[in-house]
C-alpha cells in the first residue's frame, strides 16, 4: 500500500474515529436529558423532605405564634407542593384552629430571585373564628409605612366556617385573595353570612397616604353598594345604593336592629373631610319602610351639611294619616345666623304615635290623647329678627287625667328677637292661660304668665309619674311669671290650697307656697310655705342651687309644732318601729346635697313612749343622713327615773339587707326595773328602782339588748331581793343573764345562765329557763314568812344552790343546800343538808339530813299547791338525839337542867296551816328542870293547827307519870295536865334544888293543869294539887336550931296537901291547903297556910294550926324553907340561910314539952326574906290522944275522884262542937275550943282529889 493510500486510510479512520465521538456525546447528552426527565417525573410522584418541613412547621409555629401544632400527615414534595391533613393549632391546651386540608406550593421563580415565596396557599375546611385567628398573627412593629412583601401570592378559601361577631361566614364557593403586597388586596369572594347571600369584590389599597376602595362592590341578596375614593383618614368617597333592604343588613349589622327600621333604600351620597369638617351631600328615598313602627309609605328627602351650614328638605311625606313636608335651613356661618323654616303638619294624631314611643317614655305616651289638627310655621330671618308666625289651630288633647279642650294659640315674630305667645284652653270648666312677650333673642327678655284656677290636685297627681297611684283630693291654685333673657329666666310662682287629703297620710289644710327659680344659678328660692299637717303646724323656707356642675346644695329651715307620732307612721316607717308615741315640737333644718341631704331637728314632747316605755317628758336632738337617723342626746324621764340615750336608725337605703334597723344606748338612773318589760313587750311580774346602762337595737328577727345595772327593792312577782347588781344581754332567740348578785332575805344571792326566748306567736310567759343560782346566808324565818306564811317559828341560815329550768310561767328548780343552824323555837339542829326540787306550785323534799354531834335526824315531804292552797306531805324522823343539844335555843337557865337522848317521828299531810299527822316521842332518859325521867313515851298526833299528845307515860323517881298537852300551832297556845304519883319526894327536891340545904322525904302525888303562849312564861296560867305523904323535913337550919325543943327528931308528916293556881308567874296558895302531923307528934298537930306568892317572889301568906309553942320556930322554919325552895326551883337559887332565928324572941320557955296551942300568924317580905307578923298564941290545950288528923275519904289517892270533864273535887265538911273546952278563962277557953275544933273537923274531912 503506497504512502498515499496509507495516509488517505488513516484520514479515513481518523474521521471515522471523530464522528464515533460526536456520536457517543450526543447519546450521552441524550441518556442525560433522559435521566433528568425520568428523575424529575420521579421526583414529582415521590414524597421527601416532608419530615423537614413538619419539623420547621413546629419550630416556627413555636417561636413565631407561641402554638402547639398537630399535623395528621404531610405528603408531596418541593417540586408539585405539599400538603398537610387535620392540622390542628392550639395554645396553652385550648384548640385555636383546625384545618381539614391545607396545601402550599412554591413559586419557582422567586426561588431564582432569591426572595422566595408560596405562589399558593389552598385551605379546606377552615374551622375557626376571627378572635383566634386575630390572636394567632405575629405582633410585629411597624419601621416605616411603605408596603412589604407578603411571601404569599395567592389564598384560595373553599368549604371553610369563619365565626365572627357579625355572624358565621360560610365559604361554600372558592374565594381568592390575591396579595401584591401589605398595603395591596384584590377581593373576589362569595359566602354566606346569617343565611343571606353575601359577594365582595374589589380592590383595597394604600395610595398617596390613604386608604382607597376602587370599584368596591358588595352584594346582599338583591341589593348592592358600590363605594370609590378614599377611605381614611381623610374621607372623599361616593356611595350608590340601589335596593338594599335594610332588613337583611340588620341580620349581618345586629346593632342596626335597635334603630327600629325596615325597608328598601336607594340613593346617593358623597363625604368629603375628616373629623369635624366631614361634609356631606345626597339624596334618597325610603319606601315601603316601618321606622320605630311608624310606616312611612314614601319619604324622600335632600341634604347638604357642612360646617357651619344646615340645609334640610323632606318632600310631601305621608306617615300614618299625616301629612309632612317642610324645609329648614341655618347659615351659622353668617354674623346673624339667618333662619328659614318652613314647616306644615296636619292631622296629627297621638293615637297613631304614642305607641311608637311606649318604650322610650316607659309607657307615659300612652296616656297622650287626642290630636292637632293643624300646625304651621312660617319663619324666617336672623335668629334675633325672625318674621312670621307659629299657629295652632283648636285642638283637643288629654294626658292621663288633665283634658284640655280648645287649646289654641299663636306665637308672632314681627322683626323684634321676641314674639307675643298667646296660648289658652279650658280644663274642666276652668281657663288655663300661658300669654306674654317669649324672647328669642339674646338681649330682649321673655315675660310670660300663667296662671289656673281651683284644678283638682288628684287629675294632677295622676300625670305625675310615681305620684299616679297616691289617692289625693282637693283643688290647687297656681300662678306665677317666667321673666329674664333667654337662658337667664326667674320664674316666679305661688300655690295654694284649702285643703289636699292624702291617704294614708293625712289632711294638709292652709297649703301656701311662695318661691322661685333662677334659670341663671339654677336656684330655686322658698320665700315662705306653711300648712297644717294632720294636726301639725308646718313652716319652711330657703334655696336650693340645682345646677348640673354644682353640688345641688340645700338650705332649708322651718318649725313644726303638735306633731303627732302615731300619725306619721307611714311617712316615717321608722317611728312605727320603734313603736315611738307622742306629739313633738320642735324646728328643722336640711342642707347638703339635694341627693344626699342632712336633715336635723330639736324638738321635744310632754309626754311619750319608745316600744312600750311610758316616758313622762322626752327631748332629743336629731339628724338624718344617707339614709342614717341619728337622735343625740336622747333625755327622757319615765319609769320613777331619768335617762340620757343615743339612738341610730338604719332606714333600707343604708342597710346592706334593705331593712330598717336601730341601735340604742345610754345610761338610766334610778328607773323601774319594768324598763325591760317596756323593751320586751312583756308583762312580767317586776319591779325596783335600779341605776345602770342600756343598749339595745334591731336584729334579724327581733331585738338585741343589753343591761347592765345596780338595783334596790328589786322584785320579780313574790321574791324581794334588797339589792341586786348583774348584766343582762338580750338577742331575739335568748336572754344571757351574765351575773345578777344581790342581797335576798340579808343572804347573798346569785343567779346566772339564759332564757331561751319562746317561738314566734308565743307569749314570753312560755320562755324556758336555764339558769343556776346560788345562795348564802338566806334567812330561813324570811323566806317562809314571805312565802310560806303557814310554816312559823322556824329559823336558820341557808347556803344553796340549784339548777333552774321549766318556763317563765311555769319554773322548775333542783337543788341542795345547808341550813345551819335551823332553829324551831327553841330547839335547834347545828346543820340540816337539804336535796329538793320543784318549782312555784310544788317543792318536793327529797333527803334532809341532820349533822348532830350524836344521832340522826331526817326529814323528807313534799309542799305543793292545790286549788289555790298549799298543802304538804312529809315525814320527819330523829333516833339517839341529844336533847341538851336540840335544845341549844331553850332559856339558859332551863337548859342547863335539860338533856337526855330521845326519839321521834312523824308523818303529816293536809294544808300548810291546818296540818294533819302522827307521830311519837320516845326517851329512855330525859332530864327537864333537873327532874330525871325515865321511859319517856308520848304519842301524838296533828290535826287542824292543833297538836295533841295524850298518853304521855313516864317513870319519874319511882313514881308514875302519865297526862296529856296540846299545843294551838295557828295562835301559838298551849294547855294540858299531868299526874305523877308516888314519887320519891327527896331525890325529886335533890334533881329539882340540889343545892337545897335541907332535905324532904316522902312520896308524893302530883296533879297540875296549865296552859299559855308557846314560848313566854308569862303567859302561862293553870293550877293543880300536891300531896306528900309520910315523909320528914330535916337539915334546914331553923329545924336544926329547935331540935333541942323537938327532942333532936326531924320534923315529920303524915301528909302535906295543897291546892294552888298560877297566873304569870303568881303562885296562890288555895285555902286548906295543910300538913297534918304522924300520930304522937310532940311538935305540932297540924297547920293550914294559904297566900299569895308574886313572880317578883313578894309573899303575902295567911298560916294556922296547932302547934307545941316550944317549936314553933322550927315549924315556922319548915314552912319558910319549902317555901323558898319552891320558889327557888324557878329562880333556880335555893341556899336561904337562917330564915327564922329569933323571929318571935327566942324559944318561949316553961311551957311543958306537950303543950299545944293554936298559933296564927302572917308571913310577908319576900322567899329570900320573910317577914312573920300577927303571930297570935292562944290558950293552952294538951293532946290527949294520938288520933288521926284526918280520916280517910274520898280525897285518898286510892279513892279519888274526877268530874265528866276531869277537873278536881273538892269536897268540904264542917262541924262545929259546942262541948265544954280545957284550959284558960271561960270565954278564952271556949272561943279557942270552938276555933281548935272546927278546925281540926275541918281538916279531917278536906278532900283535894289526890
Amino acid at each position: 500500500m503506497d504512502k498515499e493510500s496509507k495516509n488517505i486510510e488513516i484520514k479515513t479512520v481518523e474521521e471515522k474515529k471523530a464522528s464515533l465521538g460526536r456520536r457517543r456525546w450526543k447519546t450521552f447528552l441524550f441518556i442525560a436529558a433522559v435521566f433528568v426527565c425520568g428523575g424529575l417525573f420521579a421526583l414529582s410522584k415521590m414524597n421527601f423532605l416532608g419530615d423537614l418541613v413538619y419539623e420547621k412547621v413546629i419550630e416556627t409555629a413555636a417561636e413565631a405564634i407561641s402554638s402547639d401544632v398537630a399535623i395528621g400527615g404531610i405528603s408531596g414534595n418541593p417540586v408539585t407542593g405539599f400538603k398537610a391533613e387535620d392540622v390542628e393549632l392550639s395554645r396553652y391546651g385550648e384548640r385555636m384552629l383546625f384545618v381539614k386540608n391545607v396545601g402550599v406550593k412554591i413559586s419557582w421563580p422567586s426561588v431564582v430571585t432569591d426572595s422566595p415565596k408560596l405562589s399558593l396557599l389552598s385551605v379546606e375546611g377552615l374551622d375557626a373564628s376571627l378572635d383566634d385567628l386575630l390572636e394567632l398573627m405575629p405582633k410585629k412593629e411597624k419601621k416605616s409605612d411603605e408596603p412589604v412583601d407578603v411571601p404569599i401570592e395567592k389564598v384560595a378559601i373553599s368549604d371553610s366556617t369563619l365565626r365572627t361577631k357579625w355572624g358565621t361566614i360560610n365559604f361554600k364557593k372558592p374565594g381568592v385573595v390575591k396579595i401584591r403586597n401589605s398595603q395591596d388586596f384584590r377581593l373576589d369572594i362569595a359566602a354566606v353570612v346569617a343565611s343571606r347571600d353575601f359577594t365582595a369584590s374589589g380592590a383595597v389599597a394604600k395610595r398617596g397616604g390613604s386608604w382607597r376602595l376602587d370599584k368596591f362592590r358588595l352584594g346582599l341578596e338583591g341589593g348592592s353598594a358600590e363605594l370609590s375614593g378614599a377611605l381614611y383618614p381623610s374621607a372623599d368617597m361616593t356611595i350608590n345604593v340601589a335596593s338594599l333592604n335594610i332588613s337583611d343588613l340588620s341580620e349581618i349589622l345586629p346593632e342596626l336592629k335597635g334603630y327600629g327600621v325596615r325597608g328598601v333604600l336607594s340613593g346617593s351620597a358623597s363625604f368629603r373631610g375628616g373629623g369635624k369638617n366631614i361634609a356631606s351631600a345626597g339624596s334618597g328615598n325610603l319606601h315601603d319602610a316601618v321606622v320605630k313602627g311608624i310606616p312611612i309609605s314614601d319619604l324622600q328627602t335632600k341634604w347638604d351639611l357642612k360646617p357651619g351650614h344646615i340645609a334640610v328638605e323632606v318632600g310631601q311625606g305621608k306617615v300614618f294619616d299625616s301629612v309632612l313636608s317642610g324645609k329648614l335651613t341655618i347659615d351659622g356661618a353668617s354674623a346673624d345666623k339667618y333662619m328659614t323654616l318652613a314647616a306644615d303638619i296636619k292631622n296629627f294624631k297621638f293615637a297613631d304615635w304614642s305607641p311608637q314611643f311606649e318604650k322610650e317614655t316607659k309607657g307615659q305616651a300612652l296616656f297622650l290623647k287626642g290630636g292637632i289638627s293643624s300646625l304651621s310655621a312660617e319663619l324666617e330671618g336672623p335668629i334675633n329678627a325672625l318674621k312670621g308666625r307659629i299657629d295652632l289651630s283648636p285642638s283637643d288633647l288629654s294626658y292621663r287625667e288633665i283634658k284640655l279642650k280648645g287649646l289654641s294659640g299663636s306665637a308672632v315674630f314681627d322683626g323684634r328677637p321676641a314674639g307675643d305667645l298667646d296660648i289658652s284652653a279650658t280644663a274642666e270648666g276652668k281657663r288655663v292661660a300661658l300669654k306674654g312677650l317669649l324672647s328669642l333673642g339674646d338681649k330682649v327678655p321673655t315675660d310670660v304668665a300663667f296662671s289656673v284656677e281651683g284644678y283638682p290636685i288628684e287629675k294632677v297627681l295622676k300625670c305625675l309619674p310615681g305620684a299616679d297611684k297616691a289617692a289625693a283630693s282637693g283643688a290647687v291654685s297656681l300662678k306665677g311669671t317666667c321673666r329674664g333673657l333667654t337662658g337667664r329666666w326667674v320664674v316666679d310662682a305661688a300655690a295654694s290650697s284649702a285643703a289636699i287629703t292624702l291617704q294614708k297620710v293625712g289632711a294638709l289644710s292652709n297649703v301656701n307656697v311662695s318661691g322661685s327659680y333662677s334659670a341663671t344659678d339654677k336656684k330655686f328660692t322658698l320665700a315662705r310655705s306653711s300648712a297644717e299637717f294632720n294636726g301639725a303646724k308646718l313652716t319652711a323656707s330657703g334655696t336650693a342651687l340645682l345646677g348640673e356642675s354644682q353640688d345641688k346644695l340645700l338650705d332649708f329651715k322651718g318649725a313644726f309644732r303638735d306633731a303627732d307620732a302615731k300619725r306619721l307612721y307611714q311617712l316615717i316607717p321608722a317611728l312605727k318601729a320603734l313603736d315611738i308615741e307622742g306629739v313633738a315640737s320642735g324646728r328643722w333644718s336640711a342642707s347638703g346635697q339635694l341627693s344626699s341631704p342632712v336633715v336635723k331637728a330639736d324638738f321635744s314632747m310632754p309626754s311619750g313612749q319608745f316600744r312600750r316605755l311610758r316616758l313622762s317628758r322626752f327631748n332629743t336632738k336629731a339628724e338624718y343622713s344617707e339614709g342614717v337617723m341619728r337622735l343625740d342626746p336622747m333625755k327622757a324621764e319615765g319609769c320613777g327615773g331619768r335617762g340620757i340615750l343615743a339612738c341610730e336608725i338604719k332606714l333600707p337605703k343604708a342597710s346592706a339587707d334593705g331593712r330598717t334597723s336601730w341601735k340604742l344606748g345610754g345610761k338610766v338612773a334610778g328607773v323601774d326595773l319594768s324598763i325591760v318589760n317596756g323593751l320586751l313587750k312583756t308583762s312580767e311580774d317586776i319591779s325596783g328602782k335600779v341605776t345602770g346602762e342600756i343598749t339595745a337595737g334591731s336584729a334579724p328577727g327581733g331585738l338585741e339588748w343589753a343591761l347592765g345595772f345596780d338595783g334596790e327593792k328589786v322584785r320579780w312577782r313574790e321574791f324581794r331581793a334588797d339589792t341586786l347588781k348583774g348584766v343582762i344581754e338580750g338577742a331575739p332567740k335568748e336572754i344571757l343573764i351574765k351575773k345578777a348578785d344581790g342581797i335576798f332575805l340579808n343572804g347573798e344571792t346569785s343567779v346566772a345562765g339564759k332564757i331561751i326566748m319562746p317561738p314566734s306567736g308565743e307569749p314570753f310567759s312560755n320562755a324556758k329557763l336555764v339558769l343556776s343560782a346560788s345562795v348564802s346566808k338566806l334567812n330561813v324565818y324570811e323566806l317562809l314568812r314571805r312565802h310560806l306564811p303557814a310554816v312559823r317559828s322556824i329559823q336558820g341560815l341557808i347556803e344553796a344552790s340549784a339548777d333552774v329550768g321549766g318556763t317563765l310561767s311555769a319554773p322548775t328548780f333542783e337543788g341542795s343546800g345547808r341550813i345551819a343552824p335551823l332553829r324551831c323555837r327553841g330547839f335547834m339542829l347545828p346543820m340540816m343538808d337539804v336535796k329538793c326540787h320543784g318549782s312555784l306550785k310544788e317543792i318536793v323534799i327529797g333527803d334532809a339530813r341532820a349533822l348532830l354531834h350524836d344521832g340522826t335526824v331526817k326529814a323528807s315531804g313534799r309542799i305543793y299547791e292545790e286549788n289555790g292552797k298549799w298543802l304538804s306531805k312529809f315525814s320527819v324522823a330523829g333516833e339517839n338525839v341529844d336533847m341538851k343539844q336540840f335544845g341549844a335555843y331553850l332559856p339558859q337557865d332551863f337548859r342547863a337542867r335539860f338533856g337526855g337522848t330521845a326519839n321521834f317521828s312523824m308523818n303529816g299531810s293536809g294544808e300548810l296551816s291546818k296540818l294533819t299527822g302522827t307521830g311519837s316521842f320516845t326517851a329512855p332518859e330525859l332530864r327537864i328542870m333537873g327532874i330525871e325521867f325515865k321511859d319517856v313515851s308520848a304519842p301524838f298526833f296533828v290535826s287542824q293547827n292543833y297538836m295533841m299528845v295524850e298518853d304521855l307515860h313516864s317513870e319519874m323517881n319511882g313514881g308514875k307519870l302519865s297526862g296529856g298537852v296540846g299545843f294551838d300551832l295557828k295562835d301559838n297556845k298551849w294547855g294540858g295536865n299531868l299526874t305523877v304519883m308516888s314519887s320519891d319526894v327527896e331525890a325529886l327536891v335533890k334533881q329539882a334544888a340540889p343545892n337545897l340545904k335541907g332535905n324532904i322525904t316522902g312520896l308524893g302525888d302530883l296533879k297540875i293543869r296549865g296552859g299559855g303562849e308557846i314560848g313566854r312564861a308569862s303567859t302561862v296560867r293553870g293550877g293543880g294539887a300536891v300531896k306528900l305523904h309520910d315523909g320528914e323535913i330535916t337539915s334546914f337550919d331553923a329545924i336544926e336550931t329547935a331540935k333541942k325543943y323537938t327532942g333532936g327528931k326531924p320534923l315529920r308528916f303524915h301528909s302535906v296537901q295543897a291546892t294552888f293556881t298560877y297566873d304569870g308567874g303568881d303562885i296562890n296558895i288555895l285555902p286548906g291547903s295543910q300538913a297534918t302531923a304522924p300520930k304522937n307528934d310532940t311538935v305540932y298537930s297540924y297547920m293550914m297556910l294559904d297566900g299569895f306568892i308574886s313572880r317578883k317572889k313578894e309573899l303575902h301568906l295567911f298560916s294556922m294550926g296547932k302547934v307545941n309553942i316550944r317549936a314553933l320556930n322550927s315549924l315556922m322554919g319548915a314552912f319558910g324553907s319549902i317555901a323558898d325552895a319552891g320558889s327557888d326551883i324557878i329562880s333556880g337559887k335555893v341556899d336561904s340561910g337562917e330564915l327564922l332565928h329569933n323571929v318571935v324572941g327566942g324559944v318561949i320557955t316553961g311551957l311543958t314539952r306537950k303543950e299545944f296551942r293554936f298559933v296564927t300568924l302572917n308571913v310577908g317580905g319576900t322567899t329570900e326574906k320573910p317577914d312573920f307578923y300577927n303571930v297570935k298564941v292562944q290558950g293552952t290545950t294538951m293532946q290527949t290522944s294520938a288520933k288521926e288528923s284526918i280520916p280517910t275519904s274520898n280525897s285518898d289517892p286510892d279513892e279519888r275522884s274526877l268530874t265528866k270533864e276531869g277537873n278536881t273535887t273538892f269536897r268540904f265538911k264542917f262541924e262545929i262542937p259546942v262541948g265544954p273546952g280545957n284550959g284558960g278563962s271561960a270565954g278564952d277557953a271556949a272561943k279557942g275550943q270552938v276555933v281548935g275544933q272546927t278546925l281540926e273537923n275541918l281538916l279531917k274531912n278536906v278532900d283535894f282529889g289526890l
